[in-house]
């Protein structure tokens, strides 16, 4: 009896433990560093992303972005995966980055304009980043969602959809562990995109 009495407390003290020690925010931004192995752009590409993250950003700089859940292994919501960035401005940065090193002039704007030739539009992005967390490891998940239009002269070209889903574990350097699932998830959307711009504009 009192040797189940002890596991009891011990059980109960290792959950309040991990209660007490589970962050209520976890924020992860994302500096992309791009693989810059694409080559064939040459020329003007306009990118154009989403208004409306652009004026919310502009009115509140303090804003913090919900990427995903923090749970505990229980199912229980412990609190959110912030960042700095709208997931918008991140994927653009992204694009951006890679359209360059391929060899196009990229002018980023807010808006598209009738008869301005060849233009990227980001037109959604999903992202859920998503934590479990408990005493003996984190086990996190990445799954990204991007969908572009491509316009020529005034003229839709292409609507395509692009996916990414990793997942992993860590026992060690838990913090880091979203931030890495985000950069691959990130890297993968570009490794499908840009290859499929380029050949398109070309």
């Amino acid at each position: 009896m009192n040797k189940a009495i002890t596991k009891a407390a011990v059980f109960g003290m290792a959950a309040l433990m991990l209660a007490g020690c589970m962050p209520t925010a976890h924020k992860v931004d994302v500096l992309y560093n791009p693989l810059a192995v694409y080559r064939g752009g040459s020329g003007q590409i306009t990118l154009v992303t989403e208004v409306a993250h652009q004026e919310q950003r502009a009115s509140s700089p303090s804003i913090r972005w919900v990427l995903g859940q923090i749970t505990d292994s229980d199912g229980a919501v412990r609190g959110d995966v912030i960042s700095d960035y709208p997931p918008q401005s991140v994927i653009a940065d992204a694009m951006k980055r890679e359209l360059s090193a391929a060899g196009y002039r990229v002018d980023q704007t807010a808006t598209r304009q009738d008869r301005q030739g060849r233009v990227v539009v980001l037109t959604a992005v999903t992202v859920a980043l998503n934590e479990v967390a408990s005493l003996a490891k984190l086990q996190a998940s990445c799954n990204l969602v991007v969908k572009v239009e491509l316009w020529n002269d005034g003229q839709v070209i292409k609507r395509s959809e692009y996916h990414s889903k990793l997942s992993d574990m860590a026992i060690k350097d838990r913090d880091v562990l979203p931030q890495q699932l985000f950069q691959g998830a990130l890297a993968e959307i570009m490794q499908q995109a840009v290859p499929d711009i380029i050949r398109q504009f070309n």
